[in-house]
């Protein structure tokens, strides 16, 4: 049994990760090691493990079933909000695959109008880098 933890990240020991598992904030990108104590004082240390899993980027949709000519929300974050949408481009395609809605001015939030035909339509976000990010919305009369 261990009674005590200390998580590492490229060598640093961070501050306040003394728990059984580490979750950081900013996806796991580094090279990783604990230092666990176990009850009878004995110090062990974990091989280090190089990951890289960065925290991806949220994409969410208000309201998700809208009426015609009535406008959704897609909001794109990320957990620092320290996020580039320069170059980003934002699509909306109905069921046949048709583009309805197009903008290379993509923000933080982002307020669009659908068409008045009822169905679904998928979304995408691209980021620069190539990342793609789907959401839907359905609108019915």
């Amino acid at each position: 049994m261990f009674s005590t933890y200390q998580w590492y990240k490229d060598g640093v020991a961070i501050e306040g990760a003394t728990k059984q598992f580490y979750r950081d904030p900013k996806g796991l990108v580094g090279t990783y090691t604990v230092q666990a104590t176990t009850t009878d004082g004995e110090i062990l240390y974990s091989y280090p493990k190089v990951l890289n899993i960065p925290l991806a980027l949220k994409v969410t949709v208000y309201p998700t079933m809208v009426k015609a000519s009535q406008t959704c929300t897609v909001e794109i974050t990320d957990e620092d909000m320290e996020l580039n949408l320069t170059g980003a481009e934002l699509s909306v395609y109905s069921t046949q695959g048709i583009r309805v809605y197009h903008s290379t001015k993509v923000e933080n939030l982002n307020t669009i109008k659908l068409p008045i035909m009822d169905g679904v339509y998928s979304g995408r976000v691209t980021t620069a880098d190539g990342q793609s990010f789907l959401f839907k919305v359905i609108v019915a009369n």
